[in-house]
Order: C-alpha cells, then structure tokens, then sequence
C-alpha cells in the first residue's frame, strides 16, 4: 500500500456561498461528528458545541458572528428554537437550519414557519 505524507486536497466550498463559518449545536456526539465532518468536507469553518448554553458561552467568550447555525431541534435545557432566538437578540438575522430525526413540533419545539427543517441524517446536498 502507497502513503502519500501529502495534506489532502481540500474541497472548496460553494463558490456562490463562499466557506461560512458555521455554528453546530447538536447534543449526540455522532451526529455532532457527522455534521462537523460532511459541513468541514464542504469547506465551511465549524465550531460544534453539545447544547444551547455552550453555543451561548462561545458566541459571547469569542465575539463569534457565525454566518449559519445548524441546530437540532431537541435539546436538553434550552430547545434548539429557543436557542437560536437567544442568539439573534445578539446577532439579527442570523440564519438557522434545524435538524431532527423525532422532533415534536409544538410546544418548546416548534420550528417558526418557513424555516428550515431538515431529517436527520441530513445529506451532504441537503446542508
């Protein structure tokens, strides 16, 4: 078998988008691994954290402006909507996309209309 020492050749992101800096919030730690892996493949910048209080601390402790949130929608504590509308007080119009592999849409996990929902696993074409 060849070893090559050779960084791998980085995918570009989508040059109409542009790599974005992403923040991940998603609690299962495979899944955070899998978004992380298929989102840096794509060529984005992705700080991932487990819940809405980490995602809070770090935008506040790094002055992160992430261009995109990718949140799931059932989190322990604070929802994924209810996160991501703590964190447009601080950062207006920020863009979000919810994932959910068994979300209940009422409650605390109501998704607002017209935003996006996608099913976990989410495809790579899909983020």
């Amino acid at each position: 078998m060849w070893w090559s020492l050779a960084a791998p050749a980085k995918p570009a992101a989508d040059p109409e988008v542009g790599p974005l800096t992403v923040l991940l919030i998603e609690n299962d730690p495979e899944v955070r691994v899998s978004l992380a892996v298929t989102l840096r493949g794509a060529g984005h910048r992705v700080i991932d954290t487990t819940d809405a209080a980490e995602a809070v601390q770090v935008v506040e402790r790094l002055r992160l402006r992430p261009d995109l949130v990718v949140v799931d929608v059932v989190l322990p504590g604070l929802s994924g909507p209810g996160v991501v509308a703590e964190l447009v007080r601080r950062i207006p119009d920020m863009p979000a996309v919810f994932v959910s592999g068994r979300a209940p849409l009422d409650g605390r996990h109501r998704v607002s209309a017209g935003a996006v929902l996608l099913d976990k696993p989410a495809r790579a074409g899909d983020l």
